[in-house]
């Protein structure tokens, strides 16, 4: 599968064509993961377990970095065998055996049944949901592996905060949120495709890349086929040039090249996991799903600022366990605050 890939960290490339970030923490245990972006906020979501005959669930915990911050938490449910289908009104929701109140499938609990939910969830008691003759059982497996690497990365291990191994160190150590970087988007001119010449011109200088077979089909093609050729102006006497890179069974991606619009073209990777730009707003991204049905996805995005290509965005929607078609949450480990251009 090409969602690893995705997920890689950018590549360092000389030159400058893409300004690496620094994406935040992604952490599975078995049912159960967490990932924590660049700001400190982290999200933990649990599944049902992959061999349960309950209907799909999930639980997603989030906590924003910074001493005394509360846990909040949502769960998502699906009727079995038909993914992204929610059950209508209150799901009643049951803690180590007890009633604790109802839930609406998408909507924040209320702040005593998440502190009864963390405390079941941290003495490994069943947690467990219904609504008619659904049923749904929230697995423990993975749950304190994932807990605790979301109090480590905030910094929370062994103050009264901490989800586990609480202790007595003062509260005003937990460090505070980081504030996400700011991104100034540039406009780029429409592609023109009157400039296919260079762009087969810059594209014929490349060297092979074992992930990217289709450019090199294209290079070795008496008659290419240019379908999925494209260029754009970005100023200073450099361009942007893109072409198909692979396919897979359900996903392909492009890859994505600055260059000089003069020999000696001198390309340097942006990205090959990219397959959208759109040069009225500097974006270029990429999405890949986990698998053909489509409930499991990661992306990334990358803005120009007039210099390069910044990695902006980066995300999963957790597991692949069937809870919603698209994908049951938005699991950043990348986020900035793009400005629009001006």
């Amino acid at each position: 599968m090409r969602v690893a890939r995705l997920l890689a960290p950018l590549l360092a490339l000389a030159g400058g064509a893409a300004l690496a970030a620094s994406p935040g923490v992604t952490f599975t245990h078995k049912d159960w993961s967490v990932d924590c972006d660049n700001t400190g906020t982290c999200r933990a979501a649990g599944y049902q377990r992959e061999d349960d005959e309950t209907a799909p669930m999930s639980v997603l915990l989030t906590r924003a970095a910074g001493p005394g911050a509360p846990v909040v938490a949502k769960a998502q449910f699906a009727s079995p065998g038909d993914e992204g289908a929610s059950p209508e009104g209150p799901v009643r929701m049951t803690l180590a055996g007890r009633a604790a109140g109802t839930v609406i499938d998408g909507q924040d609990m209320a702040p005593a049944q998440v502190a009864a939910l963390l405390k079941a969830l941290t003495t490994n008691a069943p947690v467990a949901f219904a609504a008619g003759k659904l049923h749904w059982q929230l697995s423990s497996d993975g749950v304190a592996a994932v807990l605790l690497k979301m109090d480590d990365v905030q910094g929370r291990v062994g103050t009264p905060g901490a989800l586990l191994r609480k202790g007595s160190k003062p509260e005003a150590t937990v460090p505070g949120p980081v504030k996400p970087p700011v991104i100034q988007a540039v406009r780029v001119p429409a592609s023109t495709k009157a400039d296919l010449p260079l762009a087969l011109k810059v594209l014929a200088t490349i060297a092979r890349n074992d992930d990217c077979d289709e450019l090199q089909a294209l290079q070795s093609a008496k008659n290419p086929d240019t379908s999925d050729v494209d260029l754009w102006r970005l100023g200073a006497g450099r361009v942007l040039v893109t072409t198909l890179c692979w396919r897979g069974a359900y996903n392909a991606g492009n890859g994505y090249w600055i260059a000089n619009e003069r020999p000696p073209y001198d390309a340097k990777l942006v990205t090959l996991q990219a397959d959208t730009f759109v040069p009225e707003s500097g974006e270029l991204s990429g999405a890949s799903k986990g698998r053909g049905a489509g409930d499991c996805w990661s992306s990334a995005k990358w803005v120009w600022d007039g210099q390069g290509f910044v990695h902006a965005a980066e995300a999963t929607t957790g597991l692949c366990r069937g809870v919603a078609a698209g994908g049951a949450w938005d699991l950043p480990t990348l986020v900035s605050e793009v400005r629009k251009p001006r």
